[in-house]
């Protein structure tokens, strides 16, 4: 598969890439942000998440879809969004939590994914 390209980064595709269009490192980092990791200047402050304060790793924006039908309104879809550190043993989220709405449905704390982005990468110092 040498001299076929990935569609995002443009690097060559190798081997294990069957029949793909984008590279391994694209195909993952698109399916949490749709950035490419080999295009930085793509990233900007506020779509690029900062690690995990507490252990470092990896954080995505988790969305959350709930589906009604109601009574004058038909049916429709409210989405709201939070960020989870991609560690299992770390636990760290923001935003999501216990709440429910009327109907015992989760609702996460952030309207919009940018948001989310933005609280999840505001740090502050100790003792502000």
């Amino acid at each position: 598969m040498m001299g076929t390209k990935c569609t995002s980064c443009g690097k060559d595709l190798v081997i294990g890439d069957l029949g793909q269009k984008e590279c391994s490192d694209c195909i993952f980092k698109n399916f949490f942000s749709d950035i490419c990791i080999d295009n930085p200047q793509e990233m900007t402050k506020e779509t690029e998440l900062l690690p995990c304060p507490f252990c470092g790793s990896t954080a995505y924006v988790e969305d959350n879809h709930r589906h009604y039908n109601a009574a004058g309104k038909g049916k429709y879809t409210e989405t709201d969004y939070g960020v989870r550190c991609e560690n299992d043993d770390c636990f760290c989220t923001l935003g999501i939590d216990e709440t429910t709405d009327f109907y015992g449905d989760m609702v996460y704390e952030f309207a919009t994914e940018d948001e989310a982005i933005e609280a999840w990468n505001t740090r502050h110092k100790q003792g502000e």
